[in-house]
């Protein structure tokens, strides 16, 4: 345990050093009032867990009407039934929804709209030849495919815009934003299951790092 001159004390725990108590006012004089607004928790009755959930917050997803332990064992079935090989020898997958894809805006003008403005803002960086090599690269080695504007199936577009690391080896890339949506209509992330919530395990894991010289993931 080690006093410290300011106020707090300073303990040794087995995550770490932990500062604790309290600190002494400062004496100076303010000519302005200053308000701070303070909110507390009840956890005496409460998982400590819970406090790091989202629905704890109130931005809970409404698709978590089931367990988690349900919906994991639901998507893994579904890959497991809809897994299949196509003629080149790729994979490929049914898409896990879980709200009707006949909700989804073909969001066509919101697609064209930010494409505009990407164009604009590349033209003006001067990096919009570079930019257009990339989805060109991409195109090469089959990555993306162009599509018909075929009318009789159903379609959705993603707008895109680019993504700068001057200091990676891809400078620039194309990041494609499936949470646009116009008014009224899912978005594409929103139809889709998430997957588990990660965020529940990030404290575990810290405190594997701060206990153990090695911490396994």
């Amino acid at each position: 345990m080690l006093y410290l001159k300011l106020g707090p004390v300073a303990i040794k725990t087995k995550l770490g050093w932990t500062l604790m108590g309290k600190t002494y006012r400062n004496n100076t004089k303010f000519d302005k009032n200053h308000f701070m607004n303070a909110t507390s928790m009840f956890v005496n009755y409460m998982c400590i867990s819970d406090l790091w959930k989202l629905d704890s917050l109130g931005i809970a997803d409404p698709v978590e009407t089931k367990t988690k332990l349900e919906l994991q064992e639901e998507t893994l079935n579904h890959f497991q039934k809809t897994i299949s090989v196509d003629f080149s020898g790729q994979y490929e997958v049914a898409l896990p929804w879980v709200l009707d894809n006949k909700l989804l805006s073909s969001n066509k003008k919101l697609a064209e709209n930010r494409l505009e403005s990407t164009k604009r803002k590349l033209i003006a960086m001067g990096k919009f030849e570079e930019y257009q090599d990339v989805l060109d690269l991409w195109l090469s080695e089959k990555i993306i495919e162009e599509v018909n504007d075929n009318k009789e199936n159903f379609v959705h577009y993603l707008p895109h815009r680019p993504v700068i690391k001057e200091n990676s080896t891809s400078k620039i890339r194309p990041v494609f934003d499936a949470s646009a949506r116009t008014k009224g209509s899912p978005s594409l992330n929103d139809s889709q299951e998430k997957g588990p919530n990660f965020i529940e395990v990030i404290p575990t894991i810290l405190n594997r790092f701060r206990k153990y010289k090695i911490g396994v993931i």
